[in-house]
C-alpha cells in the first residue's frame, strides 16, 4: 500500500477514535468525571488569530490566510494562500523559512503590527 494512502487512513482513523471520545464525553452526566475525562484528553490549548486577506471574488476568489499567536507579541505563525473557485479549493501553504514566506511576510508586516496584539493597521 502506498504510504500516502497509510497515512490517509490513519488520519481517518484517529478522526473517528477522537471523534467517538467527544461524543461519549458529551454524553457522561456526572460532571465531575466529565472533567476528569476532559483533563487526561487535552494536551494542550493554543489560542491564536486568523486573519483573511482577500484579493478578489467574483470568479475565482484568492486569500492569504495568516495565523497569529493570540500574546502581546502576536507573531505570525503560519501563512497559506487559497484559491476558491466554485466546488473547488486548492490550499498552498507558505513554508516558513522560504523566500515565498520571506515575500508574502514582508507584504503582511507593511501593515500588521505584532506590537498591537496582532493588530491590522
Amino acid at each position: 500500500m502506498d504510504k500516502d494512502f497509510e497515512k490517509v487512513a490513519e488520519a481517518k482513523a484517529s478522526y473517528d477514535s477522537h471523534l467517538e471520545g467527544v461524543v461519549k464525553l458529551m454524553a457522561m452526566e456526572d460532571h465531575d468525571e466529565q472533567f476528569e475525562v476532559l483533563e487526561g484528553m487535552v494536551l494542550s490549548l493554543d489560542q491564536r488569530r486568523t486573519f483573511d486577506i482577500c484579493f478578489g471574488t467574483g470568479g475565482p476568489a484568492y486569500h492569504l490566510i495568516i495565523d497569529t499567536d493570540s500574546g502581546p507579541n502576536a507573531d505570525i505563525i503560519s501563512m497559506s494562500f487559497e484559491y476558491h473557485d466554485w466546488f473547488y479549493k486548492k490550499v498552498f501553504p507558505i513554508v516558513h523559512g522560504t523566500d515565498d514566506w520571506n515575500h508574502w511576510y514582508d507584504f503582511v508586516m507593511s501593515f500588521y503590527d505584532p506590537n498591537e496584539i496582532g493588530e491590522l493597521l
